[in-house]
């Protein structure tokens, strides 16, 4: 859970810690969020809180409240002067009691040329147990993590015992047919992403109508394009799944990427 540290400062219960606090923290039965961060300001922060507390109390675990946190991590952002990045808060239990902590990590956003030329995805046999909840597994992040590397590729797609694509290992996915017509995973299979949900909202602006349905591995190559959307690809057009190309230009995949980027500029930073 905890993976690498950027910088030297953490805060634990809305205080700063010294850094040696960041190796005691717990690796499993935590839950957790990745926020991000743009010339110092909070990215979604009240949706990622909200998908939080949602996530700890299905989890059994008491949610330390929206104002706490907020004040956390201003004040991690004040201490560490990163003004941009991404901020993993995590909440457990330690021993009876519950403690949260938050702290800086490092991160890879896509180059430009990505979001021009697209991006390459494999498919990655596996399952969610509880899908719809943000809890760490370090073993399959382990395990992902390096079939992405050694495949040299964006991002794995999880594909379950039936063969459907259900979501990204770190994002979700969106796919077009030849009519333009936009397919994902049912809400119920995957972790409602907070991208996700305003793609929603542009496609809705649009009257592009999402369609709620799995796409099987089988059906790769009757699609005429994909994107993936996450708290750091944002909306991100793929060129390739496995050995099946795509045009990354897509004119409705462009258009909600434009939209989505004006909204966090414009109208979703706090």
């Amino acid at each position: 859970m905890r993976g690498n540290l950027r910088g030297s400062n953490i805060v634990i219960n809305g205080e700063i810690a010294p850094e040696s606090a960041f190796g005691k923290l717990p690796v499993e039965n935590v839950i957790y969020e990745v926020i991000r961060v743009i010339d110092s300001r909070l990215v979604f922060a009240t949706d990622h809180l909200n998908r939080l507390k949602n996530s700890c109390e299905a989890n059994g675990i008491t949610f330390p409240g929206e104002q706490n946190m907020l004040a956390g991590i201003q004040l991690l952002i004040n201490v560490t002067k990163f003004h941009l990045g991404n901020i993993k808060v995590l909440v457990f239990k330690n021993q009876s009691a519950t403690s949260w902590a938050c702290f800086f990590i490092p991160h890879k956003y896509p180059e430009p040329f990505d979001y021009i030329n697209g991006v390459k995805l494999k498919t990655f046999p596996f399952e969610r147990p509880e899908p719809t909840i943000k809890k760490w597994n370090d073993k399959f992040r382990k395990e992902v993590n390096a079939y992405i590397a050694d495949n040299h590729i964006y991002e794995a797609l999880l594909v379950n015992r039936e063969g459907f694509i259900t979501e990204g290992s770190r994002s979700n996915i969106f796919f077009l047919n030849k009519n333009g017509k936009i397919y994902t995973s049912p809400e119920k299979s995957v972790l409602p992403g907070i991208t996700r949900a305003y793609v929603y909202d542009i496609c809705k602006q649009f009257e592009y109508p999402i369609i709620e349905k799995m796409i099987h591995q089988k059906e790769l190559t009757q699609l005429s394009g994909c994107f993936l959307t996450g708290t750091s690809p944002k909306v991100l057009p793929v060129s390739k799944i496995d050995d099946v190309s795509y045009f990354p230009s897509h004119e409705i995949i462009h258009r909600i990427m434009q939209a989505f980027d004006l909204m966090v500029k414009q109208q979703k930073v706090f």
